[in-house]
Parts: structure tokens; C-alpha cells; sequence
């Protein structure tokens, strides 16, 4: 009979064990499936907000375009998501330039330099110099707006 007991009581354990295993990879699965539907969300209503800015934009209605383009950046800053953020600096940058807003437009070109050079992103860095340059061109500082051409088209 004390055997039978601790075969009970293995028995027991071996299929608690069991049990609970289960319900972990159950929760694990659940959890992983719900993470990369809330990526995918995130993804679509980051292009969302990038799309929906550039036809603010295109409207000429900027302080909507900024406010789409500033919700992009939180989704990207959310998630992590370094390209992302990237685009919406960049596209703010360049709305900026729109809007004559020289300083603003040179500090987020500035952030956007840094964030490239970290994401070794040279398209992107081009991009960025090409802005500057535009953004010390429309200042007539022609021989930053000079350099800063080069640098891009160096890329």
C-alpha cells in the first residue's frame, strides 16, 4: 500500500505538471499572437498616420499634416521602431522647410543625421544632408547649403 501511495502521489504530480505546462504554453501562445497582431495594428496605423499627413499636406492644411506626422512618431517611439522614426523626423523636418520654420526644420535634420548614421542608414543620411543643404539654401548661406549638397551627393 506505500507504494501504491507514492505511485499515486508521482502520478499525481507528473500529471499536475503536465497540466500546467500545458496552460503555459497556451498563455505563451496567446501572448505571442496578440504581440504581433498589436505590431501589425501599430504598423498600419503608423503608415496611416504618414499617409494621411502627406495628404494634409498636399491640402495645405500643415497643422494637420504635423499632427499626423507627430502621432507616426509616437508609434514609431512606442515601438522602437528607429526607421520608422526616421521617416516622420525626416518628414517633419521637410514640412518644416514648407512652413519657413528654419530652426525647428535644422534640429530635427540634426536628430535625424545622428539617428542614420546609428541605423548605418546611407540612403536615409542622404536624404538628410540634401534637406540641410535645401534648408541653409532657402537661408542664402550658399556655402553651407554648398556643403551639405556635397556631403549627400558623396553618399
Amino acid at each position: 500500500m506505500y507504494i501504491g501511495f507514492k505511485y499515486k502521489r508521482a502520478h499525481l504530480k507528473f500529471w499536475q505538471t503536465l497540466c500546467l505546462s500545458i496552460v503555459a504554453f497556451t498563455l505563451i501562445a496567446f501572448f505571442q499572437t496578440n504581440l504581433q497582431a498589436s505590431a501589425k495594428t501599430d504598423s498600419l496605423t503608423f503608415t496611416k498616420y504618414m499617409e494621411q499627413a502627406d495628404q494634409a499636406s498636399v491640402r495645405s492644411e500643415y497643422s494637420k499634416a504635423l499632427q499626423f506626422l507627430d502621432s507616426a512618431m509616437a508609434v514609431a517611439d512606442r515601438r522602437g521602431w528607429k526607421e520608422a522614426k526616421l521617416e516622420a523626423l525626416i518628414e517633419t523636418a521637410i514640412l518644416s522647410l514648407t512652413l519657413n520654420q528654419f530652426d525647428l526644420a535644422l534640429e530635427l535634420l540634426f536628430t535625424a543625421e545622428k539617428l542614420s548614421k546609428l541605423e548605418k542608414d546611407s540612403l536615409s543620411l542622404a536624404e538628410v544632408y540634401n534637406a540641410i543643404g535645401a534648408n541653409y539654401h532657402m537661408q542664402n548661406e550658399l556655402q553651407k547649403a554648398e556643403d551639405y549638397y556635397n556631403l549627400s551627393n558623396n553618399i
